[in-house]
């Protein structure tokens, strides 16, 4: 008798989704016998998201391109919606994987649970204090982990939250995050080349990086993902109100200021590889020229963590989602990541997107 395959359908529409996805792809397609793996993009980050997909070989079979300018979250959602349900009507999925808390994420979501189909949710049980803050991920993602059978928690912290709320602990499974999988990709095939504005950089300078991409936070340009990873392990340290540097940034031994007033991560923050600042410009200036200028302070920032994970995530979620996988052995644990040594020069390089600019230390 031939063995069943299940049919697994990926909804993503946004960079940090592909990033995310992208490792668990790569794994599910290895199951060739056992899964029927199919991709939905929805479209809502293009441009940002066409790079990733290149980068994990990834060719979607749906691309519903729903994003059009000056669409606002309502009709965003309305047309995720109605998109995705015609593609499970369509691939008829035993499982409808989604991640994190995108809009993209919240409508695929509840497609599939009106359409009848099972919900995976990768990252599941991450949470503030505050359903508006961020808005509207935050609430985006309590309703998709209550729409959710599986729920694929990265740590225990988000595993504990679930059951707060009344998850079944038989559907919660701790799986490490798989952006810390993307990371392991990304570093495997470095070929050691510089985005062209890197290049520039002396390698005696120090790098300060300073990525902001919420919307209170706007602004020009963003390195290809490959680039930004290599960017990281050059820097010595990293301002960033990006959940996913949060997360990468303590396997490459990289402290972290967050720029936001509250995380949904704060394991790192408790592993002290990172500390919330806030925006108040001189609050975070005093606490990235402390670390700069105290090199005690700064080491006990940087070292090698891995609160978020080993890297093997993935394959843990194949695991509960396609029954064949379940019998396979997992692999050997990756060691960390090494890191590249820190200048020590007095002056620093800024790095905002894909613009640098030198900014001595001491000069203010």
């Amino acid at each position: 008798m031939a063995e069943l395959v299940t049919r697994i359908l990926l909804v993503l529409g946004t960079r940090p989704e592909g990033i995310k996805l992208g490792p668990l792809v790569d794994v599910l397609r290895t199951y060739t016998d056992a899964a029927e793996v199919r991709v939905c993009v929805t479209g809502q980050h293009r441009e940002m998201l066409a790079p990733v997909l290149d980068l994990f070989g990834i060719v979607p079979d749906h691309d519903l391109r729903l994003m059009t300018p000056n669409q606002d979250l309502a009709s965003l959602t309305g047309a995720i919606l109605q998109g995705v349900a015609g593609v499970i009507d369509a691939e008829r999925p035993d499982w409808v994987v989604v991640q994190g808390d995108t809009t993209t994420a919240f409508g695929a979501g509840l497609a599939a649970f009106y359409r009848g189909a099972r919900v995976a949710h990768v990252e599941a049980g991450l949470r503030t204090s505050d359903r508006r803050c961020p808005f509207p991920e935050e609430m985006n993602r309590r309703i998709v982990d209550g729409l959710s059978d599986l729920r694929f928690a990265p740590t225990e912290r988000a595993r504990q939250n679930l059951l707060r709320e009344g998850a079944d602990p038989s559907t919660v499974h701790v799986t490490g995050n798989t952006v810390i999988d993307a990371l392991g990709y990304v570093l495997a095939r470095d070929d050691g080349t510089d985005h062209a504005a890197l290049s520039e950089i002396p390698a005696d300078r120090r790098i300060v990086l300073v990525t902001a991409h919420r919307r209170e936070s706007f602004g020009p340009g963003m390195l290809a993902y490959a680039s930004l990873i290599r960017l990281m392990r050059r820097s010595t340290l990293i301002l960033t109100d990006s959940g996913g540097i949060q997360e990468e940034a303590p396997s490459l031994g990289k402290p972290v200021l967050v720029l936001r007033a509250a995380t949904e991560r704060p394991e790192a923050v408790e592993a002290g590889c990172a500390r919330i600042v806030g925006t108040d410009t001189e609050v975070i200036l005093r606490e990235a020229r402390h670390l700069l200028e105290d090199h005690e302070a700064y080491q006990q920032m940087a070292r090698i963590a891995n609160p978020f994970g080993d890297g093997h995530a993935s394959e843990r979620i194949a695991r509960a989602l396609v029954p064949q996988a379940a019998a396979s052995p997992m692999p050997m644990k990756r060691s960390q990541v090494s890191d590249e040594a820190i200048p020590a020069e007095n002056d620093v390089v800024l790095v905002a997107g894909n613009v640098a600019a030198n900014l001595p230390v001491g000069s203010r």
